[in-house]
């Protein structure tokens, strides 16, 4: 199997069905072998019923459920450490990063160019097409200083739901995870550098969603704290 694909979705029922036609499409009409794992994140919504319908349909799809809200990063680590794809990807439930993108990042996983390979919207040859509102761009932007103070410089994006491991590094990586919600992305990639991995920033296409679930005081102060527990953690050779 060439690829696997983890959707993470947390009360995703107006999104979920639209994201799944339009990933089914990419990989038949690009003759990708590939599983989808969707990995509810115990929605109090259809979402959980709606993958489950597509499941009964498509037998390349896979849903599991968690028993309450765990968070983004727990989510995608339950769906990496079960992935089966020699490129294992996860990608946003809002389809922010078109699943086309997937053209870019799977063949230098799959040729073994890279053993990570991170979508950007920073970086030259990125295209924003409908930007986030002010006040999150703001808050991206603090982000990724504290995380250029604390934990590394080398990445232009760190946080762009779009990123794809060789399945080895996905097992590496993933079992070592600590962070269970929206900072676990800068965590694996903290994780991928201690492991010495090859790591490669590519542009990609994105279109906000106008429906976040990161809240801009509760999660972003998460957030903040996440990163000292993850330099704590690799100050004391946690990883």
């Amino acid at each position: 199997m060439q690829v696997s694909i983890i959707i993470p979705a947390y009360n995703e029922q107006k999104r979920i069905q639209k994201t799944l036609n339009k990933i089914l499409y990419c990989l038949r009409t690009n003759h990708i072998d590939a599983e989808i794992i969707v990995v509810d994140d115990g929605s109090s919504d259809k979402t959980f019923s709606i993958a489950t319908e597509f499941s009964k349909k498509y037998d390349n799809i896979i849903v599991l459920k968690n028993d309450h809200n765990k968070g983004k990063g727990f989510s995608v680590r339950k769906g990496a450490l079960i992935a089966r794809g020699d490129c294992v990807l996860f990608s946003d439930a809002d389809n922010s990063t078109p699943i086309q993108e997937i053209k870019k990042v799977m063949p230098l996983i799959l040729n073994n160019e890279y053993d990570v390979v991170l979508g950007s919207r920073s970086i030259e040859g990125s295209e924003v097409r409908l930007r986030q509102p002010y006040f999150r761009i703001v808050m991206g932007r603090i982000f990724n200083l504290f995380v250029k103070a604390l934990l590394y410089r080398d990445f232009k994006d760190t946080q762009c739901g779009f990123k794809a491991f060789t399945k080895k590094v996905s097992q590496e990586i993933f079992k070592r995870q600590t962070i269970e919600r929206f900072s676990f992305d800068a965590e694996i990639l903290a994780i991928a550098k201690q492991l010495g991995l090859k790591i490669k920033e590519v542009p990609v296409r994105w279109i906000n969603s106008p429906c976040s679930k990161v809240h801009p005081i509760k999660d972003a102060f998460i957030m903040l704290v996440d990163l000292f527990r993850i330099k704590i953690n690799l100050l004391k050779k946690k990883y």
